[in-house]
């Protein structure tokens, strides 16, 4: 920790009490232990819980950004946005059907036996 702390530029201390939950560290500091691990900052930020877990790697998801990439910007733009409004409709959905279920079981409780 004396090292890992020496080449951050911060204490043992100060690593101590992140590693124990005690202390969350700065952007800067995520970054500084990032690059002194050689790892990048968003797995730093993944294993400390601040980022999801990275999705698994699937042929059609290596595929989906394959095709991403060699679109243009603005095109890039585009899908974005329609991948958004999907996303939303698929949480409204899954809300509706909640409510459903949540209506179905209010008036099962409320039917006389």
């Amino acid at each position: 920790m004396s090292e890992l702390g020496r080449r951050c530029g911060v204490t043992h201390t100060t690593i101590s009490r992140i590693i124990n939950g005690e202390r969350n560290p700065s952007d800067q500091l995520y970054d500084r232990l990032a690059r002194v691990l050689r790892v990048s900052p968003e797995e730093i930020r993944r294993k400390a819980g601040i980022l999801p877990p990275s999705p698994p790697k699937t042929i059609r998801l290596s595929e989906a950004l394959r095709l991403f990439a060699s679109l243009p910007e603005e095109r890039q733009e585009i899908v974005l946005l329609q991948m958004k409004a999907l996303v939303d409709e698929e949480a409204r959905q899954r809300e509706q059907a909640r409510e459903r279920e949540r209506a179905a079981r209010l008036n099962l409780e409320m039917q006389p036996t």
